[in-house]
């Protein structure tokens, strides 16, 4: 792509988004980001929406990075609106029920795949976060996602080809590099496995496209006789050889999927590890939790994981208070004292302080945004009791009385309405002050030149 000097990153996006054959581009453009590597191989950042591209190059140059220096189009913010899939709620409505009661086999089951360049653009980044153990992942589990991952490549297994050796160093990119350093194994020895996982994919799984047309349209529906199976997860457009038949649907549903959906329901279903941001912290504010751990940031909140990323503890957005940072030295956010850490100030000892507050604080504005189109959808469709607020719905987190009989959604929108209307509010007072301030310093100036002016010109009249 030939961008001008002036290109900003938030029209980098636009172009790459919409070359990628993204629908809804501006809707889904505040979740996607362009990072830079300086290094060529570590991620350093994102780049602000509103900065030039030029002003990066200018760094790198300056910096002597340019020869290793590149941009990275990756997602930032991991929202429902990025999946691809038919919306949660909308499921919940065609099933007859709330979207809370809607568990993730049932969803993952009916959802159908509206935008598949958006499914390809997840999968991108879950491979590399997968193999450089971002998402950590059991042996199984790795070996079952190179494995789905091969096949989309090279197709089903070939006894013939496919053998120890016919992917030498390559095999890092289907085995987590964590799991290749294993003691006393070799690439040889996971590329062993690997093919056995590929092999039985192949007997016991895969199915080429053309066989399963009479069970669903463009050949992805489930296994089952009735219309409502026949049209559960029907993911047309995307172009494989291959669908992958699923045995482990909701409620025994056999469903023929694309192998790319099959990688990312796997992925899916790692939570709180899938669509989290991790920043390694030190506390010593409270002695239940390790003194190394990660700070998570997603969509609804604040996980605490220790170093092997398992959870400790979450945090809700509609329990936190408020958060804030120091600069190059820590990360906090207040909740309720009233819990099993016992202290309702939470510190982190980080220099990224400000990124966790940023990235906190656009997953709770987009939280908003995501809210508003679910309203709209919500307006647009029949009633069926269900899409309307559901006030029987279990309050969760520390501040449940405040919300009694508010879904979660409604609690959460309130709380980060308070705290944007307490942001917009200090920062009124801090322009105030900052005024008063500068005010201040601007009349001290004028006095002290005046002042100063009136003692020159009295030593010029010889007067001192």
């Amino acid at each position: 792509m030939l961008n001008a000097k002036t290109t900003t990153v938030q029209e980098l996006l636009k172009q790459c988004l919409e070359k990628s054959g993204i629908k809804d581009v501006e809707i889904v453009l505040p979740y996607f980001g362009i990072f830079e590597s300086r290094n060529g191989a570590a991620i350093d950042g994102v780049l602000p929406m509103e900065s030039m591209l030029q002003d990066a190059l200018t760094t790198w140059k300056h910096t002597e990075v340019e020869k290793t220096a590149k941009f990275l189009f990756m997602i930032r913010l991991f929202l429902p609106s990025i999946n691809g899939l038919t919306p949660r709620d909308v499921v919940a409505h065609k099933r007859g029920t709330d979207k809370t009661q809607l568990d993730d086999a049932t969803y993952l089951t009916y959802a159908e795949l509206e935008d598949d360049s958006a499914l390809h653009l997840q999968f991108t980044q879950a491979v590399y976060h997968v193999i450089t153990n971002q998402y950590p992942t059991e042996a199984d589990t790795a070996l079952s996602l190179g494995a789905l991952h091969f096949l989309m490549k090279f197709g089903k297994y070939r006894s013939d080809a496919h053998k120890p050796g016919f992917l030498g160093n390559r095999i890092v990119e289907f085995v987590p590099f964590k799991l290749l350093k294993t003691p006393n194994t070799d690439f040889e020895h996971w590329e062993k496995k690997l093919f056995a996982k590929v092999e039985e994919y192949s007997k016991n799984n895969v199915i080429p496209v053309s066989s399963s047309s009479s069970s669903g349209a463009n050949g992805t529906g489930t296994g089952g006789d009735s219309d409502e199976d026949n049209s559960a997860a029907n993911d047309g457009g995307l172009d494989r050889d291959f669908l992958f038949l699923d045995k482990n649907g909701a409620g025994g549903t056999q469903r023929r999927i694309p192998l790319i959906r099959k990688y990312m329901e796997t992925i899916y279903r790692m939570s709180p590890i899938y669509g989290s941001t991790f920043f390694k912290v030190t506390q010593r504010c409270s002695r239940a939790l390790p003194e190394k751990l990660h700070v998570a940031i997603y969509h609804e909140g604040i996980h605490l994981l220790d170093n092997a990323k398992k959870p400790l503890r979450v945090f809700y957005i509609e329990d936190i208070y408020r958060w804030g940072f120091k600069p190059n030295t820590m990360f906090y956010f207040e909740v309720s004292a009233d819990n099993e850490l016992g202290t309702g100030s939470l510190e982190f000892d980080t220099d990224k302080g400000k990124t966790i507050s940023d990235l906190l604080t656009d997953y709770a504005l987009a939280f908003l945004k995501e809210r508003e189109r679910e309203e709209e959808r919500s307006a647009s469709l029949p009633s069926n009791g269900f899409m309307k607020t559901n006030d029987n719905v279990l309050t969760r987190g520390s501040i449940a009385h405040l919300y009694q009989g508010k879904s979660k959604e409604y609690r959460a929108a309130s709380r980060i309405q308070a705290l944007f209307r307490g942001f917009a509010l200090r920062n009124e007072w801090v322009r105030e002050d900052a005024a008063i301030l500068i005010q201040s310093i601007y009349r001290g100036y004028r006095a002290r030149v005046f002042l100063s002016e009136m003692i020159e010109q009295m030593i010029q009249n010889g007067e001192l």
